[in-house]
């Protein structure tokens, strides 16, 4: 998943060049980040929230903005909408919030928010949730710089998915935070609402930076969480198939009982 929306960094042309070279299926985002990362005078920030739905809604279902001429054909759309929350909603921009959750509701796309260190994540669902977003449909980014487990269960419990990204950042702590994190989930049964990711904002963790780059996943990451003793099936899920499933619109179904005690 590329968690760039359009104006910030992303390019569908060559997203879709990486993926044909690579076999690899990408998935692009529309909606919006932080104001930080866009020019001043970008016109997204002007627009109200009906007209950013307009706008989030026609990447979804006809095709990024960039990919709509020339040979990158238009069905490639965006597969889920980015939302940026400031530490609190009141320092959020609520017109293309509310853009980006009609975008959610009226078409069923995933809807991911980037978090500000978890903050503010209890009324980002209650907001959400008021306007009309399934909590299936939600996806919180960067919880795990949060690790409060009571509040990570009941938003699990309640059916949001949970994204944990700091393996690669040591300022968070991750041996501290990350790793007794993931245990603590999985020991719950709460495996099915953690999706592992990277979240590679320094140059220096890309392959070309000289880092581990982004096989660090399914490679490294992977192996410690073999180590850890989890179940396979836990593993797969918080890997790939928690994440794939809400995507695609489809509940992450538990595994059996018998399978988990394995």
């Amino acid at each position: 998943m590329d968690c760039q929306p359009r104006g910030c960094g992303r390019n569908g042309v060559i997203l879709a060049e990486l993926s044909q070279a690579s076999g690899v299926a990408l998935v692009a985002c529309t909606g919006f980040h932080r104001r930080r990362y866009y020019a001043a005078d970008d016109p997204l920030w002007e627009l109200d929230a009906s007209a950013a739905a307009d706008q989030f809604i026609a990447e979804l279902q006809s095709g990024l903005f960039e990919t709509r001429t020339g040979p990158v054909p238009a069905r490639r759309g965006a597969g889920f909408v980015k939302a940026a929350c400031e530490v609190t909603l009141a320092e959020t921009p609520r017109t293309l919030l509310a853009g980006a959750a009609w975008a959610a509701r009226q078409t069923g796309a995933a809807l991911a928010v980037h978090t500000e260190q978890g903050k503010s994540a209890e009324e980002i669902v209650q907001l959400l949730t008021s306007e009309g977003v399934g909590v299936e449909q939600m996806i919180l980014c960067h919880m795990d710089k949060r690790p409060d487990f009571g509040l990570h269960r009941e938003l699990a419990q309640a059916g949001v998915l949970l994204e944990y990204d700091t393996f690669l950042r040591p300022r968070y702590d991750p041996e501290a935070n990350l790793w007794p994190l993931i245990v603590q989930m999985a020991a719950a049964g709460l495996d099915g609402s953690v999706a592992l990711a990277t979240d590679m904002a320094d140059p220096a963790l890309w392959a070309y930076g000289g880092g581990p780059g982004l096989t660090v996943l399914p490679t490294r990451i992977r192996a410690r969480l073999q180590e850890m003793d989890l179940p396979s099936t836990s593993i797969q899920r918080m890997l790939g198939h928690n994440i794939a499933c809400r995507l695609a619109g489809a509940v992450a179904a538990p595994e059996p009982s018998q399978e988990r005690e394995q």
